[in-house]
């Protein structure tokens, strides 16, 4: 095994591993945001519960997610002694960089080592991945996982003849991917077993015993919890919500002119969210680039599957980035391919020249940091930034020298980086972020109400971090009641409620997002 091991497995252990523990610099430190707070209040409703079938937010049925990302995020609750952001995140910041050893370990027996060490770096430190998503607990990371393993068992399986394993795997990723987040994982399942299957003619396998055989396999998964589920809830509501889910961001749901404007700026918007290696795209525009794709038949049906299901997302008008994930992966072994092809020593130079001028820049950023008055309360600022900077005057000095290539240049300069943006940046978030304050305020009514009941009276308004702070602190599913208060419990409500004569006695008030309402903790 060894013998086998080249220059290339090498490199990418050591980066693999840098970004690794660079990544879990200062992870946990900003309080949920965005949709993690639903992530991990649903979870946390089914470890307290108990009830690992029927998910819920405040005692009410949640239906927009199936329910596997809220089970792996609940063993975490359940098996953790202090369940923090930081388990939140490692599942998804985690789901990259096992996405990324697949990928290396499959594109370095397709094609070569250079474009799996190249593609699978890239994938990693893309702007996108680098500075927000590889910070965030979404469930979008480790459905891409599994929907890059079901691209490339398509992709490879395809070209045996052995379908009944090719469709029986297929469909167990599928499954898999539906209980992550539903229907999409059945769009990708259609459109990329139609392309490859065309593409290769082959499309009389589709309508073979051995697809049955997968279809058949996917609905009995399916079957199996959702018989248990049909106990509580109708199977109609439950897969009407999570259709909705799935298209209510889809042209039939926006407006036409919202939808020409998006397929207008989505190349646009995919490079910069994905830069530097986005630009890497410009090198479909070389006259040839189709028939050099052709050569390599893991990277042209790579290319196919790209083109045939990143159409729904170029008409989708509220297409977001963390959708594309699972293109990435494909997309820089298709253009790293062709950067390859043109690779030479004039692009070497032009390339270094580049980066150089980046190099420069950002050692002066990183410079300028400590004196700017918003980074005034950052500890030891000396050292965070000197470690950074030393980091870059090497990294000048062997660009420089040409010591190392331009490629790797620019991976270690990301990484720096990501350092500084994890020593000043994140620190800043939380202490300005809205969610540091919710927090906050979520952990000062659990202090209130210590082992008390408390509910929340009429349906407020309720922000869902502050609500999971509360749940956390309490270790109580805080649930909706819509009868008149009870003596001697806790309640959060609105004003409209206090104006109903229940003889309500306030305790503290907050402020909430919607409409920057105020909701009130109050004792009957």
């Amino acid at each position: 095994m060894l013998s086998h091991f080249q220059k290339e497995d090498t490199i990418f252990i050591v980066f693999l591993l840098l970004i690794f523990i660079v990544f879990n610099i200062n992870l946990g430190l900003m309080p949920v945001l965005a949709d993690e707070p639903i992530r991990a209040l649903v979870s946390l409703e089914m470890v307290l519960s108990g009830d690992y079938v029927f998910p819920t937010i405040a005692g009410e049925p949640y239906l927009n997610k199936p329910p596997l990302f809220n089970w792996i995020v609940g063993f975490l609750i359940k098996h953790t002694k202090n369940f923090s952001e930081w388990h939140l995140r490692i599942i998804s910041t985690g789901s990259f960089f096992i996405l990324s050893i697949l990928h290396f370990i499959v594109c370095s027996k397709h094609v070569n080592k250079q474009i799996a060490l190249w593609s699978s770096l890239a994938f990693l430190t893309c702007g996108r991945i680098l500075f927000y998503d590889s910070m965030m607990g979404y469930i979008d990371p480790v459905f891409s996982l599994i929907v890059v393993a079901n691209f490339y068992l398509i992709l490879i399986q395809s070209r045996k003849e052995s379908y009944f394993y090719l469709f029986a795997g297929s469909y167990i990723l599928c499954t898999i991917g539906f209980f992550l987040k539903g229907f999409p994982a059945c769009t990708f399942q259609f459109f990329t077993l139609l392309s490859v299957f065309i593409y290769r003619k082959k499309f009389r396998a589709l309508i073979s015993c051995a697809h049955a055989a997968g279809i058949c396999i996917f609905i009995l998964l399916l079957s199996i919890y959702y018989y248990e589920y049909s106990e509580r809830m109708s199977l109609e509501t439950v897969f009407n919500t999570l259709l909705h889910q799935s298209t209510q961001r889809t042209p039939a749901s926006v407006g036409f002119n919202e939808t020409l404007i998006h397929i207008a700026s989505f190349p646009f918007q995919f490079i910069a969210d994905f830069l530097p290696f986005s630009l890497l795209l410009l090198l479909f525009f070389r006259r040839n680039s189709i028939f050099l794709l052709k050569e390599n038949d893991f990277v042209f049906v790579s290319f196919i599957i790209i083109g045939c299901n990143i159409v729904l997302y170029w008409l989708s008008a509220e297409t977001r980035a963390r959708y594309l994930f699972m293109f990435l992966p494909l997309f820089f072994t298709v253009t790293f391919y062709l950067f390859q092809k043109i690779y030479s020593d004039k692009v070497e130079t032009s390339i270094s020249k580049i980066v150089l001028v980046l190099q420069l820049v950002s050692g002066v950023t990183i410079l300028i940091l400590p004196f700017l008055n918003r980074f005034s309360f950052i500890e030891y600022s000396v050292l965070k930034t000197g470690i950074p900077l030393a980091g870059i005057c090497i990294l000048l000095y062997v660009t420089i020298t040409k010591k190392l290539n331009s490629i790797f240049s620019l991976f270690i300069l990301l990484v720096i980086l990501r350092i500084s943006f994890n020593l000043y940046i994140l620190p800043l978030r939380a202490k300005e972020a809205t969610e540091s304050v919710n927090k906050q305020i979520g952990a000062t009514i659990a202090a209130l109400t210590k082992s008390k009941p408390l509910y929340l009276l009429a349906y407020p308004p309720i922000n869902d971090d502050i609500l999971y702070y509360i749940t956390l602190n309490k270790k109580q599913i805080i649930h909706q009641k819509k009868r008149p208060p009870v003596a001697g419990n806790y309640y959060i409500c609105n004003r409209y409620a206090l104006k109903k004569r229940y003889h309500l006695t306030i305790l503290y008030s907050f402020q909430v997002s919607y409409d920057n309402t105020t909701l009130y903790l109050v004792k009957k």
